[in-house]
């Protein structure tokens, strides 16, 4: 495949952008970022997106990386399928890639593939990576303009947004999915990895936080349950599933791989908790307070996440 580096129109940016802008939530000054509660958000008005974009939100995403990839014993799905192509070289796209974990990853286990990394926010590495890496800022919701198409897209939860769910309206995933369709080769794959927004809990305190999550989310035109919907979602966007199944989560109380996904949930949820606190009607201390009560309850209760796993081929043009 060659290590050419393709180019995405939206890539270049211009001297001033160089250095990222950081102002207080205060601020009527039009800027990428803001900060609330010591933590920096992002502050792009067409977007979702409510995590934080700091360098602890990367050191999360890092871990949660290393998390997911023992969770499902690898980066790639259907790995006896699959691992030959990338062996033998192959052009991959990871669409909201957060700081690069997957890209970097994969680039040094398949130096014959070339890997390119996407995302809203520039929190990936621009100077030390693999020579076949190649990260630029771009937006899903537009049509992906490389200078070729790719044999293998992937979206993994991109957790990156707690997962997708919380960095997409409804009416965005079939955008989505389109453009991701119109990215590919015929016969490439797309890989999709999803975590489920709201576990599976007896407990009354995780539940009074999660359906403020819930809640945050549809007034935000996001939809919760977004994850039993996608799969129907790629088969009517031109998509054969050709590999699927939906791992379980035991949060804090089963696998190690399992206790460490429930930390890595947990401290998503910390950099939630301003949003959350005011969505509960509470203080900020004592939204911070039950979200830390929540967490801690995870093994407890036994309760359970779930992650929702896909590869499908691309069979027709739409």
């Amino acid at each position: 495949m060659g290590n050419k580096k393709s180019t995405l129109r939206f890539q270049k940016k211009s001297k001033k952008d160089e250095a990222p802008s950081v102002v207080s939530s205060q601020s009527t000054t039009q800027s990428m970022s803001r900060v609330m509660h010591g933590r920096e958000f992002h502050n792009v008005e067409s977007s979702t997106y409510v995590l934080p974009k700091d360098d602890f939100e990367k050191d999360r995403l890092h871990q949660q990386h290393f998390v997911v990839k023992e969770q499902l014993k690898g980066n790639i799905l259907n790995k006896e399928m699959m691992t030959p192509l990338f062996e033998k070289g192959i052009y991959a796209l990871d669409v909201g890639c957060g700081p690069g974990s997957w890209v970097l990853d994969m680039a040094t286990d398949f130096p014959n593939s070339e890997f390119e990394g996407m995302d809203m926010a520039d929190t990936f590495p621009t100077a030390i990576h693999p020579p076949n890496a190649h990260f630029c800022k771009g937006n899903l919701l537009e049509p992906l303009t490389y200078d070729r198409p790719f044999d293998f897209v992937q979206m993994r939860q991109v957790f990156n947004s707690i997962f997708f769910a919380l960095g997409l309206r409804k009416q965005e995933w079939a955008i989505t999915y389109k453009n991701i369709h119109a990215a590919l080769k015929n016969g490439g794959y797309f890989q999709h990895v999803e975590t489920t927004g709201q576990p599976e809990t007896t407990d009354p305190t995780i539940k009074r936080v999660f359906e403020a999550l819930a809640s945050i989310q549809r007034q935000r035109g996001q939809e919760p349950t977004i994850c039993a919907q996608l799969r129907p979602l790629a088969e009517e966007t031109g998509f054969e599933i050709v590999h699927d199944f939906t791992y379980v989560v035991e949060a804090g109380w089963g696998s190690r791989a399992d206790q460490l996904m429930a930390d890595t949930i947990g401290t998503a949820i910390q950099g939630l908790a301003p949003f959350l606190a005011k969505e509960m009607g509470v203080d900020d201390h004592t939204g911070r307070k039950l979200v830390d009560q929540a967490i801690a309850n995870f093994a407890p209760s036994k309760s359970v996440f779930h992650i929702h796993c896909f590869l499908a081929r691309k069979t027709s043009s739409i």
